[in-house]
């Protein structure tokens, strides 16, 4: 997991369902943050540019909201191919799961 500034805050598995408050709540300190598969975040170098951390992120956790990358929700059943299409969520990689607002 790495924050807007590309520096990596976290290293190992987590779940975001069950860390979803503590994730939103993180991010309400730190700004942005990009949740990426483990074989991304290991070859990704050094200092990855934030634009590159959002385009390769299986989750962001930014202003309140969940985001998972359309791959990872339709692996987690989260969405269907079919709901995405009646959803309107075709053009963009990203789908908003969950939007909370932490006080």
């Amino acid at each position: 997991m790495f924050d807007s500034g590309a520096k990596k805050v976290w290293f190992g598995d987590i779940d975001i369902r069950k860390a979803e408050k503590a994730l939103l709540t993180i991010s309400k300190e730190l700004g942005p943050l990009y949740v990426l598969h483990t074989i991304d975040g290991r070859f990704l170098g050094r200092s990855p540019s934030p634009r590159l951390l959002r385009y390769v992120a299986a989750v962001v956790i930014e202003g309140g909201r969940i985001l998972y990358s359309r791959d990872l929700a339709e692996r987690l059943g989260i969405i269907r191919t079919e709901d995405r299409a009646r959803s309107g969520c075709e053009g963009g990689n990203e789908v908003l799961i969950k939007a909370l607002s932490i006080p």
